[in-house]
């Protein structure tokens, strides 16, 4: 669960599929997925269980508090260019959860629907 993500993260799915909730809206995401979870309130999932990997920003202060190496880059490095944010997007600031790559489609059948929680 993060509260007050400030800044959009990914959700990559190796193997099981999740429940991605994102400022109210739910996705159901097949396994072997890459999901842009957008800003805000947002919570993952796995009803099968298995792997998750998230990526984020520095921007998630509370993450990088728990870095053990956190101040190992705090200087510059040479080779490393200083981190810029993309642009704002022209439109209204998205809330669901997209889906960039799926690489199969998972039937969601009456039963794990049914089990689904109701946030």
């Amino acid at each position: 669960m993060r509260h007050g993500q400030e800044d959009e993260y990914v959700v990559i799915l190796p193997d099981g599929p999740a429940w991605i909730e994102a400022n109210g809206a739910v996705q159901d995401v097949a396994g072997n997925s890459i999901v842009f979870v957008p800003p805000g309130e947002s919570r993952v999932i796995l009803p099968e269980g298995g792997t998750i990997v998230r990526l984020f920003t520095a921007k998630a202060a509370d993450l990088l508090a728990l870095c053990p190496n956190r101040a190992a880059y705090d200087a510059g490095r040479s080779h490393i260019p200083p981190f810029a944010t993309w642009p704002a997007p022209r439109a209204a600031t998205r809330s669901a959860p997209i889906v960039l790559m799926s690489r199969r489609k998972r039937a969601v059948s009456a039963a794990s629907s049914a089990a689904r929680p109701s946030w």
